[in-house]
């Protein structure tokens, strides 16, 4: 009978050890239909989506996770784009590492949401972009390729740094834009709400876009003039460290500083 009981409290004690391992490694969740699957460690996220068809949603838990390119329409969901004191608790953000590109095919009545995620290193290549919002991102880099991207939405995201695609149609809210460049083969249409846009040096003029109660601030070396071209709209817009003579000149604006 001790025999028993110590037996018992032996197989206790190992299955404690092994929930305590699993609670600290990263969990990825594949929500299909009715069915969910669920994988750990540092490729949870790839073998979550290699397994994911176009619909399904994949849940990250926090930590860091490899990336893998985007060729499905899936919603991505993870714990959050930064590190966060709750008082009683400390939630650790979900951290997408390496870099990956969007390689969609465009349909338009699919799409693609990722939310709360983090991407703390390399870059995000938009080759093939449709349908895709991204919620509480926070992203290193996004490069700009004539692929296409259309109707991408990015709402309470910060982006370190962003290149223009040739062709895209975006809109922003609340957010925050790093290291802007627009490329001289630019002919995408942006809305821009609520945002602050930080010019990179090698920006040329914007162009077709709508910007209302956004703040515009020059790079260190930025040095165009007129940097928004008469195609574009202005409303209730800043400008600040003004070094180009009259920013809203011309431009179908109204109250703007």
């Amino acid at each position: 009978m001790q025999v028993s009981y110590i037996f018992i409290f032996l197989l206790l004690f190992i299955l404690t050890g092994v929930f305590h391992i699993k609670a600290q490694t990263q969990i990825a969740t594949l929500c299909h239909n009715d069915s969910v699957t669920i994988y750990y460690g540092a490729d949870g996220f790839i073998n979550a989506y290699n397994d994911a068809i176009d619909g399904d949603v994949i849940t990250l838990s926090s930590g860091k996770f490899n990336a893998i390119t985007i060729t499905k329409f899936i919603t991505i969901k993870g714990a959050g784009m930064e590190l966060l004191n709750l008082g009683d608790r400390i939630q650790e953000p979900t951290i997408l590492s390496g870099a990956f590109s969007f390689m969609l095919t465009a349909d338009s009545t699919k799409t693609v949401t990722m939310e709360g995620i983090c991407h703390e290193d390399s870059y995000i290549n938009m080759k093939g972009i449709y349908n895709t919002t991204f919620i509480k991102c926070s992203i290193s880099e996004f490069r700009g390729y004539s692929g296409g991207a259309e109707n991408v939405n990015f709402i309470h995201c910060k982006i370190n740094s962003f290149t223009s695609p040739e062709i895209a149609s975006i809109y922003a809210y609340n957010s925050y834009f790093d290291q802007f460049t627009w490329s001289n083969k630019t002919t995408a249409n942006y809305t821009f709400t609520n945002c602050i846009i930080n010019l990179d040096w090698r920006s040329s003029r914007i162009k077709n876009s709508y910007f209302k109660s956004c703040i515009f601030v020059e790079g260190t070396n930025y040095n165009y003039t007129n940097s928004l071209d008469l195609t574009n709209t202005a409303y209730n817009c800043i400008w600040q460290q003004n070094s180009s003579t009259g920013a809203f000149s011309g431009v179908n604006a109204e109250r703007n500083n």
